[in-house]
C-alpha cells in the first residue's frame, strides 16, 4: 500500500517525493490525524496538525505551509471557510498554497463545494494513502511554492516560522501535540 512513494532502502542520494516540504493536516478524527501524519513523514513531508478550524488559522498565522489537506466538516465550521482565508492568505504571501480537500460524503456537492471554494482536489475517505500523497505531490507541481526555487521565499527564509512538528505523539487517546496559541 505505501510502496508507491516509500523507498525500498534508505540511502543519502535517494530524495523523498515531499522532501522539504511543510505540509499542513487540519482533521478532527484522531486516527485519521496520525495515519495522514505518519503517510506524509514516510513521504519526507514536514507535518503539521490542526483539529478544527480556529485551530489551523491560529497555525497559519505562524507559518505557510506548501499544502494543506483538511477534512471538510469540522467541529467548529468547514474546510471551505479554510480553503477561503487560504485563498486570501496567497495574495499575502505572493504564491499559491495548494488544499486538498476530504470527506466521507459520497454526494456530488461535496466535491463542487470543496473545488468552488478553492481547493484543488477532494478525495473520499476512506481512501489509500498513496492516493492523498500522490494528490498532494499533483497539487504541488501544479502549483509551485517559493521553496523550489520558483518564487521569493527560501527554505533558509522559513527560519523565522514556526517549524512544525516531527510527528503526532498520542497519549491515552488524545493528541499531545503542540497548540499554537
Amino acid at each position: 500500500m505505501l510502496s508507491g512513494f516509500v523507498p525500498t532502502e534508505l540511502s543519502p542520494q535517494r530524495t523523498l517525493p515531499l522532501e522539504d516540504k511543510w505540509v499542513l493536516v487540519v482533521e478532527d478524527e484522531i486516527d485519521s490525524t496520525a495515519l495522514f501524519t505518519l503517510v506524509f513523514e514516510l513521504a519526507g513531508a514536514e507535518v503539521f496538525v490542526a483539529s478544527s478550524l480556529d485551530e489551523a488559522l491560529r497555525v497559519l498565522n505562524c507559518f505557510i505551509p506548501d499544502a494543506v489537506v483538511s477534512n471538510l466538516l469540522l467541529p467548529d465550521g468547514n474546510g471551505c471557510a479554510l480553503a477561503e482565508h487560504l485563498r486570501f492568505l496567497e495574495s499575502e504571501v505572493g504564491r499559491p498554497i495548494p488544499a486538498i480537500a476530504l470527506s466521507a460524503e459520497t454526494n456530488h456537492f461535496y466535491q463542487e463545494w470543496a473545488l468552488s471554494a478553492g481547493f484543488q482536489n477532494h478525495l473520499l475517505k476512506p481512501l489509500d494513502p498513496s492516493d492523498l500523497v500522490k494528490a498532494v505531490i499533483s497539487a504541488i507541481q501544479k502549483h509551485p511554492s517559493s521553496t523550489d526555487g520558483k518564487g521569493s521565499e527560501t527554505n533558509s527564509d522559513r527560519s523565522n516560522f514556526l517549524r512544525p512538528s516531527r510527528g503526532l505523539r498520542l497519549k491515552a487517546g488524545r493528541s499531545t501535540r503542540s497548540r499554537v496559541s
